[in-house]
């Protein structure tokens, strides 16, 4: 559906807007370039024969434009603001959908195709992210905004099983990651969100082959098809020894070297929450996995007992 003929204009204006955005070097020509990159990707959301994904595409366009509107204003008007830096930080924080201004992000990815969830949740963070990094100040909106975003993101999570609105609460855990690297390295914020937007994928390329909307859905899989998913899964979680773990393992240690060690426990506390519902989920796989089969193996038992019982009764009957 994304690989249309028809999209490929919205497709071309979305990458072109997000590539000016990022290269872009004053403030105007930033803020056309995120309008070009919304106007491409509202088009690719709407399906007709959906009307949540017409819900979404409106809902999308209305949070976008009152972020762009502030970053707007903030940027023209700095002489009429006392925090224009703040104010700018705040509409970056609404596009990329951290928290507290998260509301709006698992209601827009419940509705939307996989194909276009896996653009809302990286491509869609790209140019607010690389901006939020070259304006990054460490300011109390930046610290309250990582903190709830640690804390709403797992804790939405574990509550979730329609698996898009539940990777979209691990985005919302993931941005209080990104804003921590942003805050030390901007190498360390390439790897993180090239690492994360790959794992991403992948899983969201898996659940959209398989037709997986929920956990009841997951149990239909083969037994090779279930290991390859929530293998991904766990590496998301950032399960060790897998390849999402090393990205916030060195995101702590220079936490350390930079002694930040306060900071160390939210994002530790939000990795094991964020870990734990992706091990329940795998859990609750398996045990319905050995449940379905012991179910099998009963009822062929019994169909055997059945019928070897079924036998000496005829034979006495033709006794009889």
């Amino acid at each position: 559906m994304l690989m249309k003929p028809t999209n490929l204009p919205f497709i071309t204006m979305m990458v072109l807007g997000s590539m000016i955005s990022i290269s872009a070097n004053s403030w105007f020509p930033i803020w056309l370039g995120l309008e070009m990159n919304i106007m491409g990707f509202i088009p690719l959301i709407v399906n007709k024969s959906n009307i949540f994904s017409i819900e979404a595409s409106l809902k999308y366009f209305l949070v976008q434009a009152i972020s762009s509107s502030i970053l707007l204003l903030s940027s023209i008007q700095n002489n009429f603001f006392l925090f224009p830096t703040e104010l700018i930080n705040m509409s970056l924080l609404i596009k990329l959908g951290a928290a507290p201004f998260h509301f709006w992000v698992p209601s827009i990815a419940g509705s939307i195709s996989w194909s276009n969830l896996g653009l809302f949740l990286t491509w869609q963070k790209l140019a607010p992210m690389m901006i939020l990094t070259i304006n990054m100040t460490t300011s109390i909106m930046m610290m309250t905004s990582l903190i709830l975003s640690l804390m709403f993101g797992p804790i939405g999570g574990l509550s979730q099983t329609n698996m898009k609105k539940m990777l979209a609460f691990s985005s919302i855990a993931h941005m209080g990651w990104v804003i921590t690297t942003i805050m030390m390295s901007f190498n360390l914020v390439a790897l993180y969100f090239v690492i994360y937007s790959t794992n991403l994928l992948m899983v969201i390329s898996m659940m959209k082959n398989f037709q997986i909307s929920s956990l009841n859905n997951s149990t239909m899989l083969s037994k090779k098809s279930k290991i390859m998913l929530y293998s991904m899964m766990l590496n998301m979680g950032g399960m060790p020894p897998l390849l999402g773990f090393f990205p916030k393992l060195m995101t702590l240690t220079l936490l350390i070297k930079m002694n930040m060690i306060l900071l160390c426990l939210p994002l530790l506390t939000s990795a094991i929450i964020n870990l734990f519902f992706y091990l329940r989920l795998t859990y609750l796989a398996l045990v319905l996995m050995i449940k379905k089969k012991n179910v099998f193996m009963y009822n062929y038992n019994t169909y055997k007992i059945k019928k070897t019982n079924y036998k000496p009764s005829s034979i006495y009957s033709n006794y009889i």
